[in-house]
């Protein structure tokens, strides 16, 4: 049989797609991201472990000996080292009192542990991912450098279509509502999430190639800036 006319099927169109494809390519998004991954490989430099003074280097030996859940045998060897530096001072025998500043420090977190069932770990690295003082200014500049970034790659999301002038026909469409609206939320929180994966995950693995990441499953509460959270410090950090 003949057929003069046939009915196409009807194609159908993924809000999507369309508007990931107008964000990141129209829009020039993508190659906005891909200067900043550019960008963050080229000025990349492995972060060495720092010291502020010599008691710090101390402390770290002292809370790697301990490392662990609070327990009786680490209230014992505490009390053991007491005695060793009393005994020290009444014979004038203490040669390294950078050690004891150190000791003293350890004794201080030993009396916070106990009282929030934390553990003894060496805590600077996390110290920088959570933003304790130490880190905080260095926290305080990758965001606000993300959201500058985020800002200029999420500014055409929703103001293309007004200075087009094509809101008033998106407007008029069966999908050009609610459906587009959320589509774009979904895209601007996803070019969120790249951006802030590219600015701070090469801080995160510098900060844990420096110092490590022992002790991921103790309590983050076993610092103390972090006092009453009951998550794992890993948990936490997610």
């Amino acid at each position: 049989r003949f057929v003069l006319w046939k009915r196409m099927p009807e194609k159908s169109v993924y809000l999507l797609p369309h508007e990931g494809y107008k964000t990141l390519f129209v829009g020039k998004v993508l190659w906005i991201l891909l200067a900043v991954a550019i960008f963050q490989c080229v000025t990349y430099k492995p972060m060495g472990e720092y010291f502020e003074s010599q008691d710090d280097i101390y402390y770290k030996r002292y809370m790697t000996e301990l490392e662990g859940m609070c327990s009786e045998e680490q209230e014992t060897w505490l009390r053991q080292e007491r005695e060793r530096y009393d005994e020290s001072f009444l014979t004038g025998n203490l040669y390294q009192p950078e050690s004891y500043v150190a000791f003293c420090r350890v004794e201080e977190q030993a009396a916070y542990l106990k009282e929030e069932q934390g553990a003894f770990l060496y805590d600077t690295g996390y110290r920088f991912l959570t933003n304790d003082k130490m880190a905080s200014g260095k926290v305080v500049s990758l965001a606000v450098i993300a959201n500058l970034i985020l800002i200029v790659c999420v500014t055409g999301i929703y103001s293309n279509e007004y200075q087009s002038g094509m809101i008033a026909l998106v407007r008029s469409s069966a999908r050009g509502r609610k459906e587009t609206f959320f589509v774009k939320a979904l895209i601007g929180l996803l070019i969120a999430l790249v951006i802030w994966s590219l600015v701070f995950l090469p801080f995160i693995y510098n900060v844990l190639s420096a110092y490590g990441t022992s002790g991921l499953e103790f309590p983050a509460c076993s610092m103390k800036h972090l006092s009453g959270i009951e998550l794992s410090i890993k948990w936490y950090l997610i």
